[in-house]
This record gives C-alpha cells, sequence and structure tokens, in this order.
C-alpha cells in the first residue's frame, strides 16, 4: 500500500467523513463509504492496516498474526455482506477438518468436519455420556435474538447448569467457550447463544485468507478505499475530537516526520467514526461532552478484558507426522486432567504461503483472567508448564524447533464477552450527545465472535453514517449545485 504519512492535508478541505483507527473495523468502513461515493480519510497512528488484527513479518520469513484468527461463519455472517456492497469476494480458505478434539490421558481424537449434530455425536458420547452436548446444540439451533437478550446479563456457568451441572459438561463448554477467549463464570450466556447459534448453523463456519495473513483483509479495504477516492494517512495519530456547539467538525493530528519533530495540523469534516477500542476514547475527547449512562458503559470497559497465555514455536515440517488430529484444522482443544482446557493451532499446515518452505509454525495457550495474568509468579509457572505440556505431546519438538517465543496477552480489547457487556448493555454506534459521532469496532454495537463482532459493528456503523450525511449534507449539497 501506498505510504501516504507524510501527506500535507488540504486545511481548507471538508471530508464527509473521519475514520481515527485503522484495524479491521476502520479499513472496513473506509472500503465501504468511500464505494458509497463519500469523501473519507483514514487516520491510523502505525505505519501499516490491520490493528489488533495484523500480520508481522519476520526477517525470518514467517508471516505470523498477532494472534489466532479466523472469520466465523463466513456464509452468513458481515463480511459476506460486505463483500456484496463492495461487490468483490476475498479468496478464502476452507478447514478441514474444522476442529479437534483431543484427551491427552485417553488418547482420544475426535475430528469435527461439520459443526452438526451429527459430526458432534461422538463428542457427546465421550464427554457428555447423557446427552447433554446434544441438547444444548438443539438449543442454540432454536435460539433467538430476544432468548439472547434475556441472557446478556447471566454467566455462561450459570446458563449451562439447566443442562448439566457435572464438571465434565463444565470442562466440554469452558472448552468451546474459550474460543472467545474468556472463561465460562466471566461470559455473557447472551453473546455465547449469539455466537454459537450462527456457528452451529454455519456452513462455512471457519474460514481465512489465503494469501497475506489476517492483515491482507485490512490491506484490500485500504486499497478499495483509494480506489474509490479515499485517502489514507498513516503514522498520523488524533489527539482531538473537534467539537463545535455539540458537533462534530474534525480532528486534531499529530505526524511524526523525518527528524523525530512534530507536525500538528486539523482535519474538518462532516462525521468521524471511532473505532480505536472504546476505553481510549477520553482520552481524545472530554468526558464532559457525554450523558453519565454513556460515561458508564465506557467506563465499564475498564480491566475486564479477555485474556491469554501461551508460547509458540517454530519447527520443520516432519513434526507434523507426530500429530495425533490433522494439523489442518483451525485449532485443537486439549483436554489435560485436572486442568483448564489448552488450544494448539498450527496456521502454517494450511496456509503454506506464510512460513519459509519446510517450515511451521504453531500457538499453544490458555485462556485466563486478568486476575491470573496480575499474578507475576503464577503466569511463569503457567508458561513453564505449558512448555513441559508440549514438549510430553511432541517428543521430537526438542530437535525440530527453529525458534520459540511465549507470553500473554494482558488486554485483548474488545473482545471480551463479558456479562453485562454484550447486547444492549455495550455501546452503540452512534453518539446522541454529539452530533456526527459514530463508533465501530469489538468495543461498540456488534455481536458475534473475534472479527465477525468487528464486521458486524463495521457494517452498522456505515450504513448509519451513509444514512446521517445523506439526510444531513448531502440532499443540500444537491440543492446547492442545482
Amino acid at each position: 500500500m501506498k505510504n501516504d504519512n507524510l501527506k500535507k492535508v488540504d486545511s481548507d478541505e471538508i471530508y464527509d467523513c473521519i475514520i481515527i483507527g485503522g484495524g479491521a473495523a476502520g479499513s472496513a468502513c473506509a472500503a465501504l463509504l468511500s464505494k458509497w461515493g463519500f469523501k473519507v480519510i483514514l487516520i491510523e497512528k502505525r505505519g501499516h492496516l490491520g490493528g489488533r488484527a495484523s500480520t508481522l513479518k519476520t526477517n525470518l520469513g514467517y508471516k505470523i498474526d498477532t494472534g489466532v484468527h479466523g472469520i466465523p461463519y463466513y456464509d452468513i455472517g458481515s463480511l459476506k455482506k460486505i463483500e456484496k456492497e463492495l461487490e468483490i469476494q476475498f479468496d478464502l480458505i476452507d478447514y478441514s477438518p474444522l476442529l479437534a478434539f483431543y484427551d491427552v490421558e485417553e488418547k482420544i481424537c475426535v475430528e469435527v468436519n461439520e459443526f452438526n449434530n451429527s459430526f458432534f455425536k461422538e463428542i457427546n458420547r465421550i464427554w457428555s455420556p447423557n446427552n447433554e452436548f446434544l441438547h444444548l446444540l438443539n438449543f442454540l439451533h432454536n435460539a433467538t435474538e430476544d432468548d439472547a437478550e434475556k441472557l446478556d446479563n447471566t454467566t455462561v456457568k450459570d446458563f449451562i447448569q439447566q443442562f448439566s451441572p457435572t464438571h465434565q459438561f463444565y470442562q466440554l463448554i469452558r472448552a468451546i467457550n474459550g474460543m472467545i477467549t474468556i472463561e465460562p463464570h466471566l461470559g455473557s450466556a447472551g453473546e455465547f447463544i449469539r455466537s454459537f447459534s450462527k456457528l452451529f448453523s454455519s456452513k462455512r463456519p471457519i474460514t481465512y485468507p489465503k494469501n497475506g495473513g489476517i492483515q491482507s483483509l485490512s490491506e484490500i479495504f485500504g486499497e478499495i478505499c483509494r480506489e474509490n477516492g479515499g485517502e489514507i494517512l498513516l503514522l498520523n495519530k488524533v489527539t482531538e475530537i473537534l467539537i463545535d456547539n455539540n458537533k462534530v467538525i474534525g480532528v486534531k493530528c499529530e505526524n511524526k516526520v523525518k527528524d523525530d519533530s512534530q507536525e500538528i495540523f486539523d482535519i474538518y469534516s462532516h462525521s468521524v467514526i471511532v473505532t480505536i477500542p472504546l476505553q481510549n476514547l477520553f482520552s481524545i475527547i472530554s468526558k464532559g461532552f457525554f450523558s453519565e449512562n454513556f460515561v458508564n458503559k465506557v467506563d465499564s470497559l475498564k480491566d475486564m478484558q479477555s485474556c491469554a497465555q501461551g508460547i509458540a514455536f517454530t519447527f520443520k515440517k516432519e513434526l507434523l507426522n507426530d500429530f495425533p488430529w490433522d494439523p489442518k484444522c483451525w485449532g485443537a482443544i486439549i483436554f489435560q486432567p485436572g486442568k483448564k482446557p489448552r488450544y494448539l493451532s498450527v496456521p502454517s499446515a494450511l496456509v503454506d504461503n506464510i512460513t519459509p518452505p519446510g517450515m511451521h509454525y504453531m500457538f499453544y495457550g490458555i485462556v485466563a483472567t486478568p486476575e491470573e495474568l496480575k499474578d507475576k509468579k503464577g503466569s511463569r509457572a503457567r508458561l513453564k508448564e505449558l512448555k513441559r505440556e508440549i514438549y510430553q505431546m511432541f517428543p521430537r519438538l526438542k530437535e525440530l524447533k527453529q525458534w520459540q517465543f511465549e507470553g500473554s496477552s494482558e488486554m485483548v480489547l474488545g473482545t471480551a464477552k463479558r456479562v453485562g457487556m454484550t447486547g444492549n448493555y455495550k455501546p452503540g454506534n452512534k453518539n446522541n450527545e454529539i452530533d456526527g459521532l459514530f463508533f465501530a469496532g469489538d468495543t461498540v454495537g456488534g455481536n458475534g465472535p473475534g472479527l465477525e463482532c468487528t464486521f458486524d459493528s463495521a457494517l452498522k456503523c456505515s450504513k448509519l453514517v451513509l444514512n446521517w450525511i445523506n439526510n444531513n449534507y448531502k440532499k443540500l449539497n444537491d440543492k446547492l449545485k442545482n
């Protein structure tokens, strides 16, 4: 993508919309609004698009996503709808199998090729012999949005008690719920229903780009924006949203130029879309502009995040022969006796252009709570335990690995589907106190796991902006032209 970070913005120019943040949501909004004929400019503080859905390119030839990403229920999800609006089609893979379940102690492995009752019968037989899991699946297949809304303030742990109170069933649901990176005693049952009812009804439950890693989606959106006359400013940071009489008039930017000095300038527009995590909103606009209810909703997002902890390895392809399941799946849920479920993914097994020839990489980790990660001693012990487990499962890893790294994500902003923070409890996509201010991204209006939540929010927000600009400015401009 062309680097526009040193572009000079005409101070007399007025845009239809400024988009703050070039992650998956911001780049999707930029592509949609520019395609619909609006004059947009996207501002991103990094030197590339993608945000938290970025792909790191190492000097050894690896393309490693910042996290284990997938595109949920693509055939019935928001990305498909965005494609139709943009008149494009992404080049995506199909995982086969989709998912694997592996019991280390019993050496039992079950591969799931489709998310439906027939393929889950073996899971049900092994991990819920009284058919609790099939009963839950039947409920999810018939669940409605009303069912979800009633349970937004109920934990997943409490919700599943109606199906079975046993620890074995809890561990199974804990493993599945971990796909949206939160523990059942913290997670919202409403969002569990929204996410998994669609996941289990989809013909393409999980997919992924064939080329370039997850960041390639944002890069394609960026190109569409530019092709339709939109602008992208990289390495520019919005420091303030400019307001006049409770109406958006633009933003103040900071651009770092060659000698590390800074250039401050204003960009003017009729509307602004904020796509940075809403936890950071009040760093660029005063709380005083907003109602107490809105401020409380934003403040409730602080320190309530989903977390993950794990270890990654790069290794020679010979190790793929040692996997008890087909490593070309999206990931494996691994049950260790007396422990939390583990998650193992080998993205390069199916997408072979993201590693050097003959090499692969894997992630092995667990879902954690914020409190667990604050315990540094406990965190070190868990990482040591994970390392020991992975070597026990794959003894040849020690000789076949190239390098490894370990760590934890203490703030996966927005992906937490925490009880009381989903559905109508989330801040919406349009602000009612400030005219022309909109929000997109996984911390605001939008449902679904991971990137589905992001794209759902981006599409909803873009349509609101479309209608708002048409009602407030386009009709007036047309009259002036005539």
